[in-house]
Order: structure tokens, then sequence, then C-alpha cells
């Protein structure tokens, strides 16, 4: 594998079960793509850094983790970088461990219950290159698998847990609900606390927004951080109702509970009765037919004693909205073929969150948030479209007067007060002129002649045997600057397929 825009190798990790591979893609553009060829040979690459794995210890360059071989629960997640331990040990929880709380329990603030596994084993699940893992498999709980996973160079330490709702005790009408848990004791303490929401982080504790009501706990969108006066976490879960720390409370209490960070997402609520119209109690069934096996992912990475927004939304943006790769037979059209960025945003404090038609469909509509609480103006610009005639429009899209904006060549400048959220409408045409491609041929010397208008030079001219391009695919001018070439190839009766890029 070659990374097209540097023209050096990559190394990658090949999934048999599923004939796929892994590899990391680094300085991917914003909101844009990177190019990576296949190309025949035996891999050379060596990936840089550490990575080893056993049954019960995983380390990379910058965490170890030791698991219990008897419950499966993490015993130690160490920073290397900072020489701390992550975990409370004095908390009475494992890391990891599957708890629950009935109606009752949490309408009283009370802490949850521990549910411990009849047995466990762990075994190597990945020792790659790239990515290293470790299954545990668990009886006699609901908490019947976790695979704890690190991959070389990344900072973040990634737990998947699968859990068997049809495992878990069935809830009677007298009792309610009970929601599940697994327990996550951070050794951080009389913590700060950051919660993302779409447009940015709420401050719970001096926010100072009015509040009918103190919820305890957090909906999130991507990242919720926390940090003492020693150093930090974000963390970051792809299926889950709401975050907790210490306990779940029903009702609401004086302030959020931020003494210790006893991390419970709460996974999932089971309620099997029902109270019918006729006055009957009787079993029900939420959602039929949904799958009785629940997973959710839960991503971590250790920080510094204080809060940086932006470092934050790319941590959750990453580890839940992992990059898309697509495989290629071939690269039709102009884009430019290393790398680019259909949108980018000059200012570190600026999120750019939407690009998308506009419901009217008159333009595109870019949506960008203010992260830092420091106002600024932003540019946006395109390495792919031509930009003009900016503004901004209401969040809705919705009929109104809109406010002009201004460009310094293909940049759209867009001022912004500290946590503004501002709705942009813009528009954009391709910055290179469509390829026309036009064929004849000279039978006296049997030549097929091509020659084409528009496109971005140099050109790259393929044949093939079919109009996939899968048969017969051979490229007899590559990376030139002139928009013809005569193929010397023509035989009345046989097919030939071209591609002009």
């Amino acid at each position: 594998m070659v990374d097209r825009g540097t023209a050096t190798e990559v190394p990658y990790q090949s999934i048999s079960a599923t004939s796929e591979i892994l590899f990391e893609a680094s300085s991917v553009p914003a909101m844009g793509y990177r190019v990576y060829d296949l190309v025949p040979g035996s891999p050379a690459a060596v990936p840089s850094g550490m990575l080893t794995v056993t049954p019960t210890t995983l380390e990379n360059d910058l965490y170890r983790l030791v698991v219990d071989a008897a419950t499966g629960a993490l015993t130690s997640v160490y920073d290397k970088a900072r020489g701390k331990e992550l975990i409370d040990g004095t908390t009475g929880y494992k890391f990891n461990e599957l708890a629950s709380s009935t109606k009752s329990q949490m309408d009283g603030g009370q802490a949850p219950v521990a549910s411990h596994p009849a047995s466990a084993s762990t075994v190597v699940d990945w020792s790659g290159p790239i990515e290293a893992s470790i299954k545990v498999t668990r009886t006699g709980t609901p908490h019947v698998e976790t695979t704890y996973r690190l991959a070389r160079n990344t900072d973040r330490v990634e737990i998947e847990n699968v859990l068997d709702r049809n495992a878990m005790p069935y809830v009677p009408y007298a009792t309610g609900s009970q929601a599940w848990t697994v327990t996550l004791p951070f050794d951080v303490h009389n913590f700060e606390i950051r919660s993302e929401t779409t447009t940015r982080f709420l401050d719970p504790l001096h926010d100072g927004f009015v509040r009918d009501n103190v919820f305890d706990w957090h909906n999130v969108e991507h990242t919720l951080s926390f940090h003492d006066a020693v150093n930090g976490i974000d963390y970051a879960v792809d299926a889950v109702d709401a975050h907790s720390f210490q306990h779940f409370n029903t009702l609401a209490p004086p302030s959020w509970s931020h003494a210790n960070a006893l991390v419970l997402s709460r996974l999932e609520d089971r309620v099997d009765e029902y109270e019918f119209a006729d006055n009957s109690i009787g079993p029900f069934t939420i959602e039929p037919g949904a799958p009785t096996t629940l997973r959710s992912t839960h991503e971590i990475r250790s920080t510094g004693p204080s809060f940086d927004p932006a470092a934050s939304s790319k941590f959750g943006f990453e580890a839940l909205e992992p990059i898309q790769a697509r495989l290629l037979t071939h690269r039709p059209g102009n884009l430019p073929p290393a790398s680019a960025s259909f949108f980018t945003v000059d200012a570190p404090n600026v999120l750019l969150y939407t690009a998308k038609n506009a419901d009217d469909g008159d333009g595109l509509i870019l949506r960008l948030t203010e992260l830092a609480g420091t106002a600024t103006t932003a540019g946006i610009d395109s390495d792919t479209f031509t930009l003009s005639a900016p503004e901004r429009v209401r969040q809705n899209e919705t009929p109104g007067t809109p406010v002009p904006l201004g460009m310094s060549g293909n940049t759209v400048l867009v001022p912004l007060a500290a946590y503004e959220t501002a709705t942009v409408r813009v528009r954009a045409a391709r910055s290179w002129a469509p390829l026309v491609l036009y064929a004849d041929k000279d039978a006296v010397s049997g030549t097929v002649k091509l020659h084409w208008t528009g496109g971005v030079s140099p050109y790259t001219v393929s044949r093939a045997l079919d109009p996939g391009f899968t048969s017969g695919v051979s490229t007899p001018y590559d990376e030139q600057p002139a928009a013809s070439f005569d193929d010397p190839t023509l035989v009345d009766g046989n097919d030939a397929f071209y591609l002009v890029h």
C-alpha cells in the first residue's frame, strides 16, 4: 500500500475473517479525502512505535492495560506519557464491571449494585502490526463479552462491551425499571465537567444558565470531558442514553455530582411489565423484533489538568465518526489525484460540522460553531470548488433577510462571536471545466485517435476490454500534459474502452 501523495509505503494489517485490511490514514484533509494505492509486491513497510499483547496485558507507546483474568475487568490503565494510573482502586468497583440500579434505588440516589460473573476467560484476539486486542468471554452474567483494543501510535483506549438482554433479570411492574451500566472509576476528583452538545461544550457547574431543575446526568453529542488539578479524561460512547457520575438519580438533586469520577453510562433500561388501559398488569415488548444483544464501544483518552475544546471535539468525532474507506477500481472525474479538502476552516477554535444542499436548492449550507469562547473570523476555503455569493441565513433556513459575507480570494470570511453558531449559504461551482472526450479512428494505420477538452492537466488515459474496467486494463498514456493521444491498437471488430482523467 502506497500513499499517493507522498509515494511512501504504508503498513497495514490483514483481517482474514472479512478479507479486509486495516491501516492508519494520517493527515486526511478536513471534509475531504486521501488516496492510497494497492500495488503488486511484498509489503516491506515496518510501523514505528510499539504494540504488544498477551491474554492479560495490552500496551502501546501511550498506554498499558492489565486485565483481571478472573473477571475480565481492568486492574490498570496506565498513562505512560504522564506516568499516571487512570483507575481509582478505592471505590469498591472494578473498572468495566457490570452494575445496575432499580427505580427505587435511583429515586434514593443509591450507588449501583455490581454484578459479578461466574467465570471469565481471556484470549489474544488480534496481534497485528496496526491494532492488538484482548477478548474476554464471561458466563453467569449479562455482560457476556468485552474486547479491549489499542492501536499503534494512537492516543485512545477502546473498550467494546456486549450485553445479553435475555440474561438480565425479569423486571416486574412493582420494581418499575432497572438501569444497566458498566462502572468506570477514574482517579479524578473534585473535577470540572464539559459535556458536548451539537453546538458547544456546556459547563454545568459554572455556565450560569437558568435551569428549573438540576438533572444529574449528561446527554452528550460526542465527548464527555472532565479534569481535576492533576489530570483529566475525554470519554465517548457510541450507544448510550446518558452519562452519570457516582450514581443514577431520577430526582433533582441540589447540584451535579463531581466529587469522584465514577462514570456510569446508562446502556440499557429494562422494563418488562405495563399497566394497560383496563387496569390489568402484564408483560409487554417495547420494540418487537429488536436484537437482544446490546453492543457499546467506549473510547477513552487521558488528558492534562485543563480543557481543550478543539482537541476534545476532534477526539469525539474521530472516535464515533470514523473515516469511511472506499475501494476504487478506477478514478473517474477531475478531482485532485492524491488528496483534497472539499471545505476547510482556517481557525483552530472553529468547527465546521455541516455541509449539505440548501433546503430550497439554492447553493450549499455550511454550519460552523466557535468552541473556545473567543471571538474570531473564520475563513472557509475549498480545494475543489470556486465559492461565491456567501451570506448568513437563519439557522433553520426559513425565509428572511440574509446578511452578505465578505471574501478574500476563494475564502469566505465568517465573523463569529464567542460560542456562536453560524449558518452560511454559499454558491459552489466546480473549479474545472468538465472533461469531454472525442474518439476517431485511422483504419489505415490501425490507430484510435483521442482528444478531449476540459479537465485538469496532467492527463492519464486508461484502456480496458469492458466498461467496468475489470479486464485487460492498461495505462498507455500516463500523467502527460497534452490533451490528445493516438493509440495504435485498433483492430476492427474488437471493443476497447477508454477512461481519461
